[in-house]
């Protein structure tokens, strides 16, 4: 009987580990999508500048002399 209690408490362990693995994949998952509709609700009321910078109508100064 002795030699059954570290199995027992090996397996669940394992079973505990399992779940937590589990608990952590459906929580990433969640906060995947969450972060997914944010983008979605942000291009849907927004229009991308698609590389136009802050600075758009301002021109290099050169260096003339």
């Amino acid at each position: 009987m002795c030699d059954e209690l570290p199995l027992n408490e090996k397996g669940d362990a394992e079973t505990e580990a399992e779940l937590d693995r589990d608990i952590r994949r459906t929580k990433n998952t969640l906060s995947r999508d969450e972060s997914l509709n944010k983008v979605d609700r942000f291009l849907k009321k927004n229009r991308p500048r698609m590389g136009r910078g802050v600075r758009q109508g301002r021109r290099p100064v050169s260096s003339r002399s």
